[in-house]
């Protein structure tokens, strides 16, 4: 699906960035300085241990939280200043063979539909062909753990059901997974004229299903972590985002004048999200290929909106996000784009459901060791906790694939099933995407030594491993080096 998707239609986007009523911006450059270039390398090289608790904030300057290169980052991964980073570090592994592509978009692909439709109904039918009985309306609020001297054992579901609590036994062949914490949790929706009614704060916050399970499990035991550093701050782990149902409007116009091809002739659109960089509330949306649902009608267009920044007024719109109807969302937007004086148009044809998430981000909060517990914890014999809120090692939050490996792991290690979970993308450790990272940090300029470099392996076996550079940047670098080692054999003379 992905290949036949992708080599119809190669990624890529022709209007990253735009400001001044919908005008294209530069986005070519990453306009890293050199100082912000090496904190990135520093950054690479640090232990992980000596990264608890802070934030992106308290290492990167300010030159770098105003840089191209972080606001394509923040924008496409959904990273804040106050963010953790050491996911920052574990994202910059994980991703530093996909940085050339980072400024257009070119390193993303997409299934042909919404990933609901392409990953999990297909899932699904095949778990219920197999058997597998998916219940509904059935919260699971706590576990049975009994401890001994061999470990600890989950004997039984403690589930509320039809406002009745009633316990499901767990046989000694089976074993439970769970999935600790919610992205997604007390989510709240709006739509044209309704502005999302928010219903917590702070203070109750983290009380819901997807979040009581994981309090109640890390009540009994600090093996389980800390659920409560990642659902206590909403306001710095929430956003927003609308669905736009779009039929043809003064909208679907001007998103033409940003697309790749047509939105209506199923090839790449957009490319990815196109981000507004002089939108108050750092607003971006995207048009991915349409249809984006089977059985999408041919004249409608769905395109998604989010903003990062929660608490800032808009330019246009003098209210924060969650405070705005989705019409008034639809003019913010429409006031970015140049075409305000067409919005009566644009809400006549577009339907707008707006989504509040309070917890969107908390899997990116500042943690330290211990905060998230094991896929399999210490002494668990029969229990497995999956998703994005325990300890993997290397990889990173807020990806499918995350999702999928710590489900391997806890089923390899509770089944004791001797099969490897496939290691993370290892590119970071090829010499080849290291310099090629260090050049496009560089905006495509030579790095330090890249000169000699070429010059040692030009002609040999590895000249190959260099990044595509131009005989002018190689001659020029080697005209320098040439001219160094002139003056130092003249300071050598003159001391002689």
């Amino acid at each position: 699906n992905y290949r036949l998707t992708h080599d119809h239609a190669s990624n890529y986007s022709e209007a990253r960035l735009i400001h001044k009523r919908g005008e294209l911006k530069d986005f070519s450059k990453l306009v890293l300085g050199k100082m912000d270039q090496l904190a990135i390398i520093r950054l690479l090289l640090k232990n992980k241990e000596d990264l608890d608790d802070l934030t992106i904030e308290d290492y990167f300057s300010e030159s770098f939280l105003s840089s191209n290169f972080w606001t394509f980052w923040r924008t496409m991964f959904a990273f804040e200043n106050w963010h953790s980073l050491l996911e920052l570090k574990l994202y910059m592994h994980r991703f530093l063979h996909a940085i050339d592509g980072l400024n257009d978009l070119s390193s993303l692909v997409f299934p042909k539909y919404n990933q609901y439709d392409t990953f999990v109904t297909p899932l699904r039918k095949v778990l219920q062909s197999k058997g597998v009985n998916i219940r509904f309306n059935v919260l699971v609020k706590d576990l049975d753990i009994q401890s001994n001297t061999d470990g600890k054992v989950v004997e039984a579901l403690i589930t509320e059901q039809d406002g009745k609590e009633v316990k499901i036994p767990i046989g000694k062949d089976d074993f439970v997974i769970v999935t600790t914490g919610s992205m997604t949790e007390d989510t709240f929706y709006g739509d044209n004229k309704n502005a999302p009614i928010i219903a917590i704060d702070n203070s109750s916050s983290g009380q819901s299903a997807g979040w009581k399970l994981w309090k109640n499990l890390a009540a009994k035991s600090a093996i389980f972590g800390k659920p409560e550093k990642f659902c206590s701050n909403i306001e710095k782990s929430a956003w927003e985002s609308a669905t736009l149902t779009c039929k043809p409007s003064a909208l679907v116009e001007k998103l033409k004048e940003y697309s790749v091809n047509d939105p209506y002739s199923g090839k790449t659109v957009t490319g990815g999200i196109i981000t507004i960089t002089d939108s108050d509330w750092l607003m971006s949306f995207t048009c991915n290929r349409q249809p984006h649902f089977p059985g999408q009608p041919d004249d409608v267009l769905v395109l998604w909106v989010y903003a990062l920044f929660m608490d800032k007024e808009g330019n246009y719109i003098k209210k924060p996000m969650p405070q705005c109807t989705g019409d008034e969302i639809l003019a913010e937007l429409c006031h970015h784009l140049g075409i305000i004086d067409q919005l009566d148009d644009v809400i006549k044809n577009t339907i707008v459901r707006t989504t509040f998430m309070p917890y969107i981000t908390s899997m990116f909060m500042p943690r330290a060791k211990g905060d998230r517990p094991r896929v399999v914890p210490e002494g668990c014999k029969n229990l497995g906790l999956i998703g994005q809120f325990v300890e993997t090692n290397n990889d990173v939050v807020f990806t499918m694939e995350s999702s999928v490996r710590t489900a391997r792991i806890a089923v390899y290690e509770l089944l004791n099933l001797n099969k490897q979970v496939p290691d993370i993308n290892p590119l970071q450790y090829d010499i080849r995407h290291l310099l090629k990272a260090a050049k496009t940090l560089n905006d495509d300029k030579p790095f330090v030594g890249e000169g000699l470099l070429r010059k040692m392996l030009k002609g040999t076996y590895f000249e190959h491993i260099l990044p595509i550079g131009s005989e002018e940047q190689e001659d020029h670098e080697s005209f320098l080096t040439e001219q160094i080692t002139k003056f130092k054999d003249w300071l050598k003379g003159i001391k002689g």
